[in-house]
């Protein structure tokens, strides 16, 4: 017996886990690029204040204390659902986790292991933010109680945020249903990881003084922590071999499945009225634009048609408000244009990146493969969901677009809306063929919709950080020009054009200063310098589109990259001389 406990504890499920993340390059990459974010950023809060010396910093470390906790605890909340979403979900749409059921490992100890194999990690990455505490805490204003307080907190919030996770990797079937079912159970007990957070607000914070004793900060971050760990885990335990071989079920899909029999059923009222059918039941000659259009979640049009409904009622809504209040203010519609904005990339990268590696995740692409087609037909084909969802977005975009062109005053002035649609039109262009190419290139969906999104969130950040940080060291926002002695005019310096050239500071720039130009010729000078970020967003949307068309068949693993591409069977038949 002893023997055989001795075995298990050997851990060998984690020494894989372990060994395969230390083969790879991806793992100390990643390390490399949250090591260089953190400390990059908290040294940025910590010493990026415009003061002449630390000595100026002195009692001011507990506002940077603050900071750097939110700093941390983002990440844990961002980085560590990515990490272990596929632990399970990805055993099993690999099919492999049958074998891993085989083994002589006990179903508590396969739940342990694969826990720590992905808490250790971010527990290294948490430990990266202490010196930073620490340069904090060195400043003064920070108890010693609150330091060990918040440490702790981060500790037990790493295992209690890695035990929901692997508790939604054993009960659902992908690994973006089990990232996304992380996130709900994590909105769920958040008031309670609240309660026991010891910065939840400046009175509990300030109250452990130095009076304190380390083990009562202890007891209070682990108090609601670890029983919610503890229950986390042994609905992990259960789930593991209940839904081990549950069949591949669209969740969103099931959703609007059940919508649809409820107004099946309210339909009786109206007498069975049908505004809009689905088309053609059956595929005839184009197999893959009818899968795409009539048989995905985000690519039927009745369901579209519910997702614009949700969309476009709060803004016709407010619309309606502003104009019956007459409110002259845009502070609301802009909220709802960055809503939008932020809506319409996450439902096109996850769709496009979608598209490939959900077939090679199925193990279906082979059979796609097959198919007496190029690579670019199947591309583009597989591409018609998300072209219809880019036209369904279309509307909501309008109604904010005209309204906004009405509120302003432009009246003949188009020049707002030719940027707005050029922005809309060329970012998610850009967005659909770089979420193509990388979920070609992509093992499984949920790695292409994760690094398409961090790309995404990079790019979009890049530009109001560095201008937030211009701001900071006091550079000037305008620079005036005299002409002769009366006439003034005002130019933006160099470093303040920068930004522009990513989406977010353009979408910023377009809604904030572009309507509050008074002149007529200043605001050619802006429709110029945006129009042109515009242009350049959209021809490199099209040059990735010619690449990626172009290498298609490279893409989807038909031929090796350089060799020619093999002639349709109709072309075929072509180059046979007659005899």
């Amino acid at each position: 017996m002893f023997a055989a406990l001795r075995k298990h504890l050997g851990m060998p499920l984690l020494t894989k886990e372990l060994a395969e993340q230390a083969s790879q390059k991806r793992t100390y990459l990643v390390r490399f690029v949250y090591t260089a974010v953190l400390f990059a950023v908290g040294l940025f809060i910590i010493y990026g204040r415009g003061t002449q010396g630390n000595s100026d910093l002195l009692g001011q470390g507990q506002e940077m204390f603050y900071q750097v906790f939110n700093l941390q605890l983002a990440a844990i909340l961002l980085v560590l659902p990515a990490l272990c979403a596929g632990s399970f979900a990805g055993e099993k749409e690999r099919e492999s986790l049958s074998l891993l059921l085989l083994t002589t490992i006990p179903s508590p100890l396969i739940i342990l292991q694969k826990l720590l194999s992905r808490v250790i990690p971010m527990l290294a990455f948490v430990m990266l933010s202490f010196p930073l505490m620490a340069t904090a805490y060195s400043f003064g204003g920070v108890q010693t109680t609150q330091l060990v307080a918040t440490l702790t907190f981060l500790v037990m919030l790493t295992i209690f945020v890695g035990s929901i996770s692997i508790m939604s990797s054993t009960y659902c079937r992908t690994t973006v249903e089990a990232y996304v079912m992380t996130y709900v159970c994590l909105l769920a007990s958040w008031p309670l990881v609240r309660s026991s957070m010891p910065s939840a607000n400046s009175y509990r914070f300030a109250a452990l003084t130095s009076g304190s004793s380390i083990l009562a900060t202890v007891w209070q971050a682990g108090a609601v922590m670890l029983p919610l760990t503890a229950v986390a885990l042994l609905f992990a335990n259960s789930f593991l071999y209940q839904r081990a071989f549950v069949p591949p079920k669209n969740f969103l899909l099931s959703i609007f499945k059940k919508l649809d029999e409820y107004f099946n059923g309210m339909n009786v009222v109206t007498g069975g009225v049908i505004l809009v059918k689905d088309g053609d039941p059956y595929p005839d000659d184009d197999p893959i634009t009818w899968r795409e259009t009539a048989k995905r979640s985000l690519g039927t049009f009745r369901y579209l048609f519910r997702v614009l409904t949700v969309l476009e009622l709060p803004i016709l809504f407010v619309s309606q408000t502003v104009r019956l209040d007459s409110t002259r203010t845009q502070t609301t519609m802009s909220a709802l244009l960055y809503m939008l904005w932020m809506v319409a990339l996450v439902l096109t990268s996850i769709h496009s990146a979608s598209v490939i590696s959900s077939e090679r995740s199925r193990q279906s692409l082979d059979v796609l493969l097959v198919s007496p087609m190029t690579g670019r037909e199947i591309v583009s084909r597989k591409l018609s969901g998300v072209v219809r969802l880019f036209w369904m977005l279309m509307v909501p975009f309008s109604t904010i677009f005209l309204f906004q062109h009405w509120f302003h005053g432009f009246r003949w002035d188009i020049r707002y809306l030719i940027l707005q649609y050029a922005s809309l039109f060329s970012v998610l262009l850009m967005v659909r063929w770089l979420g193509m190419g990388i979920g070609m290139q992509s093992r499984t969906q949920m790695r292409a919709s994760m690094i398409l999104l961090a790309i995404l969130t990079t790019v979009i950040m890049s530009g109001p950080i560095f201008d937030y940080t211009l701001d900071l060291v006091g550079y000037p926002q305008t620079i005036a020009h005299r002409g002769d002695g009366t006439n003034i005019t005002y130019s933006m310096p160099p470093l303040r054009m920068l930004p522009l050239l990513t989406p977010g500071s353009w979408l910023l720039y377009l809604e904030r200063v572009y309507p509050a130009a008074g002149a007529y010729d200043e605001r050619w000078v802006r429709f110029w310098s945006l129009g042109a970020v515009a242009v350049l967003y959209g021809a490199a949307a099209l040059g990735l589109r010619a690449w990626i068309l172009a290498s298609a068949d490279a893409f989807l693993g038909r031929v090796r990259p350089g060799d020619p591409v093999p002639p349709r069977p109709d072309e075929e038949s072509q180059l046979i001389p007659a005899t």
